[in-house]
């Protein structure tokens, strides 16, 4: 069975949707569930993991923060997967599948011996998304090595990061450029995805059309057909495309998590808390 760990500050509406959409899954698909929570908050339903024990990792000593977002948030952006390292070394995990509080989870067939990355179809930025990230600890502990390695060396921060910072853009160094850094430099460690492939397909990010035909949601861009629990890609060829997962990036589509998420709402109480839970 492959764990799942989500890493979240905060309380969100829909996280614990998620955590218990994730073991719902996990039962289906290897008959018991294991879902671990790195947290400041409590949830229910999953194994929690503060924060507070693992979150000096050193990297705080390391870091030089070259991005036009909050100087916090950009840090923890990447701080997580030291977090999350050393909680797979104290636990003794290996393989791990790592989601984002606002990605749903549908199969577990992906492998675990490369880092699953995605990348937008036509997207040229130099950013891999790992929002559903499957690998190993150690694939995660390289990762961290090259992150270490990368800011302990004034002449790479110089030539290799310090470029992308734009005061006059949005944006700048994040976790997700040194993903793609990474692979460029070990690109037999890591897999990206990109829409239409196949066997098994990760879905990037449903505010973008890509190879969708056009979608009748009011919001999602994609054209999601679920069948059997299992969410589907209407293809502009007209074919039917396996996902493994759904993220829902952006505010704006955040509360139609609960439509694509199991187990659905059976007695009436449970009806009622689902409709105004969001």
């Amino acid at each position: 069975m492959i764990p799942v760990f989500f890493i979240h500050r905060g309380i969100t509406y829909f996280l614990q949707r998620n955590i218990n959409h994730a073991n719902y899954m996990q039962k289906k698909f290897f008959g018991k569930s294991n879902v671990f929570v790195l947290s400041d908050t409590w949830y229910q339903n999953c194994n929690r993991l503060p924060f507070k024990k693992r979150e000096k990792t050193g990297f705080e000593k390391l870091y030089i923060h070259l991005s036009t977002n909050d100087r916090y948030f950009e840090f923890f952006c990447i701080n997580r997967w030291f977090i999350l390292l050393n909680y797979l070394n104290e636990l003794q995990i290996d393989d791990f599948l790592c989601l984002d509080s606002d990605c749903l989870i549908f199969d577990f067939s992906p492998s675990t011996s490369t880092l699953s990355l995605t990348q937008g179809l036509g997207d040229i930025t130099p950013n891999l998304s790992a929002h559903c990230l499957f690998g190993n600890r150690n694939l995660l502990s390289d990762f961290c090595q090259f992150i270490t390695e990368l800011y302990s060396n004034p002449q790479k921060v110089d030539t290799l990061l310090r470029p992308w910072l734009d005061p006059k853009k949005h944006g700048g160094v994040s976790d997700m450029m040194l993903f793609y850094l990474f692979a460029k430099s070990h690109p037999e460690k890591v897999t990206i995805y990109t829409p239409p492939q196949k066997n098994p397909c990760l879905d990037h990010n449903l505010n973008l059309q890509e190879c969708s035909a056009p979608s009748s949601h009011p919001s999602i861009k994609k054209a999601i057909e679920m069948k059997n629990e299992k969410p589907f890609l209407r293809l502009t060829t007209g074919e039917l495309l396996p996902l493994v997962n759904l993220h829902f990036q952006g505010a704006h589509l955040k509360r139609y998590l609960k439509e694509f998420a199991y187990p659905k709402p059976r007695t009436w109480f449970e009806k009622l808390m689902y409709k105004i839970s969001d």
